[in-house]
């Protein structure tokens, strides 16, 4: 019973609850931004910092030459942006 109750409090998150079922694992390695099951996040001030600093990560990546981290971060960025558009509905 324990591991039941204490799925549900490691769903929360710095931007909201997971909405993923019990006893499943997560396929996108907590990236929750890029993830559908994860719900409207509650705290906008905090997610537009996630989105600030990945324009800035983004930014560098493209100046390093690092292609496949600009690759992953423009997923990210394009899920920050998507979650902002969910909240602010």
């Amino acid at each position: 019973m324990d591991d039941f109750l204490g799925h549900f409090e490691r769903r929360k998150v710095a931007l909201g609850t997971c909405g993923r079922s019990y006893a499943t694992p997560c396929i996108h390695e907590h990236a929750c931004l890029r993830c559908r099951s994860f719900g409207r996040p509650c705290q906008r001030e905090r997610l537009i910092e996630v989105r600030d600093n990945l324009i800035k990560r983004v930014a560098e990546a493209r100046r390093e030459g690092w292609l496949g981290e600009v690759d992953g971060l423009q997923i990210s960025l394009a899920g920050a942006r998507q979650k902002m558009d969910q909240t602010s509905r």
